[in-house]
């Protein structure tokens, strides 16, 4: 369970920081595409997009529920960006060579909270959803999602990979 909980909240992260990424020189790739293509810079808009039309396709959503969802959707997301950032700015002051053990365990016990707090925001919206949305619809969503974070992450490594083997080259 503690497992399964590590890799949801890795994963949540991961779907923030890919989402609120602003790397401009990253070429961006099509969900159905084995090699880099480049592209305008990185826009949140355009990647919004992308998700909701692979959640939409894959979870099967009506156009009255997607209406629905994702206005809330997003909103979970900023929610769950925002502590994501708040981590982040924790573990680069982790990274400070002169802090004691006492200011390493308040860090690691606020990065604790924090990674909970996640978890509640996501919980809170599945019972939202619940309004409209029966729990297997709401199952194919976080599972839609999983899948579609999994290839923009698969994406970008693609992308590193492609970039490193040009970097030797050079």
């Amino acid at each position: 369970m503690k497992l399964k909980t590590i890799l949801l909240i890795s994963l949540i992260t991961l779907s923030a920081a890919v989402s609120s990424q602003d790397n401009n020189q990253i070429p961006m790739m099509t969900l159905t595409e084995s090699r880099p293509v480049h592209r305008p810079p990185f826009s949140p808009e355009e990647f919004m997009k992308r998700q909701e039309a692979f959640i939409i396709k894959e979870a099967g959503l009506t156009p009255t529920e997607a209406q629905f969802l994702f206005p809330l959707f997003h909103q979970s997301k900023q929610k769950q960006r925002e502590i994501s950032r708040q981590i982040q700015s924790l573990v680069k002051k982790g990274k400070e060579k002169d802090l004691t053990e006492n200011e390493y365990l308040s860090i690691l016990r606020t990065i604790d909270k924090l990674q909970m707090n996640k978890l509640k925001i996501e919980q809170s919206y599945h019972e939202k959803y619940r309004k409209m949305l029966s729990n297997k619809k709401i199952l194919a969503i976080v599972s839609a999602n999983a899948r579609f974070d999994r290839r923009m992450l698969k994406q970008m490594f693609r992308h590193d990979d492609h970039k490193r083997k040009n970097d030797k080259r050079n």
